[in-house]
Formats: C-alpha cells, structure tokens, sequence
C-alpha cells in the first residue's frame, strides 16, 4: 500500500483527519524519483534532471542516456551499473558517490565535484568538448589511481563482452527494462606508458565545503513538500506522515456521529493533528484532542518498514460517566446535558469531563505495489479516574483496481475492564473496519505533490478515529456505516 493517502479542532472547528489511501501512481519516473528517492534500473534517457538534489539517491543500472544533470546534487548517490552515456554532468556534486561499472562514454564532466567518488571499473571516456577532471583527488577509476605525472593518460576503448541479460531489478522498479535489452557492448578502460602493480590506495583530501542541510526532520528527501502521502485504515493515526508544509483536512460521518481531522506537516517527518470525535446518543462518549507524530522509519527511504510514534491529549464528552461508573444508563440518571468537548472549557470529572492520554506506536509495511500491511499497539491513559486501556488495530488493505482500494481492519483490547456496553455493562469486544477508498485525484488533474482527493465508504463497529476511540466498541457491539472524504493540498 503505498504508503495518504497509508489535529486540534476547536468545537467551531470540527474538521477530521483520517487516513489516506495509497498514493497516486507517479506520472513519470523523473516524479517518482523525486517522491521515493530511488528508481532502480529505469529509463531516464534524455530527462531533465539539472539543479535537482538527488543526495543518497538510488540510480543503480538505471538508463541515463544524454541526460542532463547539469549542476545535479548527487553526492552519496549509488549509480553503479547506470548508463550516463553521453550525459551531461558539468558542474554536478558526485562527493562519495558510486560509479562502479558505470558508464560514462562521452559524460561531459567540466567542473564537477569528484571528491572520494567511486569509479572502479568505470567507463570514463570523456566527451571530446569536456576537460578530463584533473582534480579527481580520492577515486578509485579501473582499479588503478595514476600518480600526478599521469593525469591526463590517453584512453583507449577495449572490448569486452556485452552482458545478455538486463541488469538485475532491486525493490520495486518504475520503468523496468524492456525485452531486447542491449547494455552498453564496450567498456573503456586507462592505459599509461607505466602503471604501478600495486592495488588502488585513495589519497586522503580534506573533504569540500558543502551547505548546512536546511531540511531539518526530513533531510533525506529530495523534495520534502512534493511527497504524496501513503496512509492506513480508518483511524486517524497510521503509519503516513503529512509531507513538510502541506495540510490534510479529512471529516468522516454516519449515524455513528460526526468525525474530523485537520494534520499540518511541520517538518518532513513530524506533524501536529487535531481531532473532534462527536457521538450521537447518551452512551458513547464524544471526544476533542491534539496530537504530535514523528515518522522515524521510512520504507520509501530504504529502511525495512515505516515506523512512527505519536502522542496525544483529548478531553472526552459528559458521557464518560458512563463508563467511569461501569454503568449504561449512568448519564441520563443524573440528568446531564450532553455537550459538543473542548480542551478550553477544563476538566470536570464529576460530570465525566476527564483528560486521555494516548500513546500509539504505528507501524506500516508496504509489502507490494498493491498489498499495504499495518500494526497500530495503542496504550490511553484517563485522568483522575485511573482507567487504562491497551491494544492494538491490524489491518490490511489492497489495491483491487486502479486508484480504489479495499481496507479491512480488526483490533484487540489487552487491559481494562471491558471496551463496550453489552447490556448494562463494560464487557469486550472485537472492534473492526472494512470498507473501500478511491483515490479520485486524477480525475481532477491533481498529480503527485499537489492535492489529492480521496472518499471512503465504510462499515465499522467504533465508537470514533480517534485512538482511544478505535480501542471501543459501540454500544452493544452495534455495527454502523459511514462516509469520509479527506483532501491534502
């Protein structure tokens, strides 16, 4: 499930949040590459990827053919096996990059960076317009670093034999090569009047002056505030986070009560949300909270799942005092009026007014381009009533046709004397999800890193999104329908 698509709202405020479906399929690979940070063996001939900061970028045999990469950042970046024949890369940053195997016949490399880059086994024949780089200073080109009388020796092509099957696919692959693949068939390599027999040693350099990142939380993405977002199941805590500068709003609703949700991207990995969960009837509580969320694992970057912590408060609706004395009809015996929550108005427990703490550990794998899988453990603490909740929401979801995906989710409740009212009392229960998304942003001529627009229709037997809500059951395990619609922009 690629991963939306997978915060405080005053009572005058009640927008919703929710989760977002699988992002939109990039238009190109050049968009892709600057969304997921790596396109492995794709075909980026002739694209126009100059001034772009592609830093630790994924590349490797990928078919970079006269493209233009004029004044690129590519330092870290792993190119081995690409081919940049006749690429333009003047000026470009390629400090600790690696090159191994590349293919650099006729590369135009007139002031580009080369510090402790990686070139063994290198085709580096350069463009007859381009100055060789004579401050190549810690390398490693064909086995062999020439000592400084050499550093300009002639080139000469060799022949070798051209490989008869396409380079080999890492992860996921956007352009994947096509049948008839042909690899460049000759790769040139150094030759001196004398060449030292010793192995290559890199000569040691002081390292060249580079900029502070100014990408603080979310350094490593090429293009922080162009990321779509991949997102989970109904709740409003998943495994996503809100790209850097961007703003989801998502409202949620059926005879359950009314649900929204407005998340803000601070950084590139942490965000503020703000939640209002407004229950109909006088048994399930209503709820109003704010909340932070910082991703620490990215899939998307490499790392082998996506993984985030968040935290929240709430102040939860008079009808608490229902489940605070572990009684269902608790609220009207004491005649209370039921009102919309505020984290403004204050606490007041005798009328059920309590503080929730959440605290819930997200944990999402997007195991195909189509399967997303996702585990949310959630602990709620309540204030002043010594009522802890803990468990968990596993859930799934599937993409069936383009764009439209299918969501099932089932959760636990590990502590606690119970988790809904069957009868008059706290018994527990198993609370559930199902439903479709549809991702409707093509539609509108939305593309990735603009706005996405997504709907849900559901079916659920939750008292609410938020995560103390998703922990609940409604009154006699009573299931329900509703209706969301959430939009980033």
């Amino acid at each position: 499930m690629r991963r939306l698509l997978r915060w405080g709202s005053l009572s005058l405020i009640p927008l919703t949040l929710g989760t977002m479906a699988k992002p939109v399929q990039a238009l190109d690979s050049v968009q892709f590459l600057l969304n997921e940070g790596f396109c492995q063996a794709c075909t980026l001939s002739n694209s126009d990827l100059s001034g772009l900061d592609l830093t630790d970028v994924n590349l490797s045999h990928a078919i970079l053919t006269n493209a233009n990469l004029t004044g690129a950042n590519l330092s870290g970046a792993n190119l081995s096996g690409a081919n940049l024949s006749g690429a333009n890369l003047s000026g470009a940053d390629l400090t600790n990059a690696n090159l191994t195997n590349a293919n650099l016949d006729q590369v135009n490399l007139i002031g580009a960076r080369l510090n402790n880059t990686n070139l063994a086994g290198a085709n580096v024949q350069i463009s007859a317009a381009a100055q060789a780089p004579y401050a190549v200073e810690s390398s490693y080109v064909s086995a062999y670093n020439p000592p400084a009388e050499y550093a300009t020796p002639p080139i000469s092509p060799v022949a070798s034999a051209a490989p008869t099957q396409p380079p080999p696919n890492f992860g996921r692959v956007l352009n994947p090569p096509k049948q008839g693949y042909q690899p460049p068939t000759t790769v040139a390599t150094r030759s001196a009047p004398s060449i030292p027999a010793s192995q290559p040693q890199p000569i040691p350099t002081q390292l060249a002056d580079t900029a502070p990142d100014q990408n603080i939380g979310g350094a490593d993405e090429p293009n922080p505030t162009a990321n779509v977002l991949t997102t989970d199941g109904i709740g409003i805590i998943d495994g996503g986070t809100v790209p850097k500068g961007r703003l989801l709003v998502s409202l949620k609703g059926g005879p359950q009560g009314l649900h929204s949700t407005v998340r803000y991207g601070i950084l590139g990995n942490l965000e503020a949300l703000g939640y209002l969960d407004y229950s109909f009837g006088f048994v399930d509580e209503s709820e109003q909270g704010f909340g932070l969320k910082y991703r620490f694992l990215d899939q998307a970057k490499g790392k082998p799942l996506t993984i985030s912590a968040a935290v929240n408060i709430a102040l939860t609706g008079e009808t608490f005092i229902n489940y605070a004395t572990n009684n269902r009809n608790e609220f009207r015996q004491r005649g209370l009026t039921k009102a919309v929550p505020t984290l403004f108005q204050g606490v007041n427990g005798d009328v059920g007014n309590n503080l929730i703490y959440s605290f819930s550990l997200p944990i999402h794998y997007n195991a195909s381009d189509k399967l997303n899988l996702w585990l949310t453990p959630t602990f709620s603490y309540v204030q002043d009533r010594d009522i802890a909740v803990g468990g968990f929401n596993f859930g799934a979801s599937y993409e069936v046709v383009d764009h439209l995906n299918i969501i099932a989710e089932v959760g636990a409740n590990f502590a606690g004397r119970g988790n809904t009212f069957i009868g008059n009392t706290l018994e527990d229960a198993i609370p559930w999800n199902v439903g479709l998304r549809y991702d409707s942003s093509t539609l509108f001529g939305f593309t990735p890193g603009s706005k996405q627009l997504i709907f849900d229709l559901y079916a659920s037997n939750r008292v609410g999104t938020s995560p103390w809500n998703q922990l609940r059951v409604r009154d006699q395990d009573e299931p329900t329908v509703g209706v969301g619609v959430h939009l980033l922009w």
